[in-house]
């Protein structure tokens, strides 16, 4: 099951994130949290995690 929500929100992560972004980063973790401005139309507040990727060292091997 926690697969399932893990690979949901990195849909939804690519699918929100400007294009191109997960060439450069990978997406890593998510948090949900409960919305800090209680007068928003929503209640909790997702984090998405990202990380660089190390584009360098796969450069030099195809060198």
């Amino acid at each position: 099951m926690e697969q399932e929500k893990i690979d949901f929100y990195k849909g939804l992560a690519i699918y929100i994130l400007p294009e191109g972004v997960t060439n450069y980063f990978d997406v890593v973790d998510f948090n949900e949290q409960p919305a800090k401005d209680h007068g928003k139309l929503y209640k909790t507040e997702l984090h998405i995690y990202l990380d660089e990727k190390d584009l360098k060292s796969a450069t030099t091997l195809k060198k």
